[in-house]
């Protein structure tokens, strides 16, 4: 919240959260995420880098748009219920 708000004094109105797992993660828990895009790949793997690190929490979704993008992906963009 301490980044956020030295933000604010900065006039910044948007800010695009782009980070790894942990501070995805503790950006929606204090409830600092409004919007969520996800780009959908034509792919099947095991493993790979989680979107958010492990904790008891949850996000309700409403979805927004979607866009068909270049080589079959998908962009979908959904707004936090809040």
């Amino acid at each position: 919240q301490e980044a956020v708000r030295y933000l604010e004094t900065k006039n910044v109105e948007a800010l695009f959260l782009v980070g790894g797992s942990e501070l995805n993660l503790a950006f929606a828990k204090e409830g600092l995420v409004n919007e969520l895009t996800l780009i959908v790949q034509p792919s099947v793997i095991g493993q790979g880098a989680a979107l958010f690190s492990p904790a008891d929490f949850s996000l309700k979704l409403s979805l927004k748009d979607t866009d068909r993008l270049e080589s079959d992906r998908i962009r979908l963009r959904y707004s936090v219920v809040k």
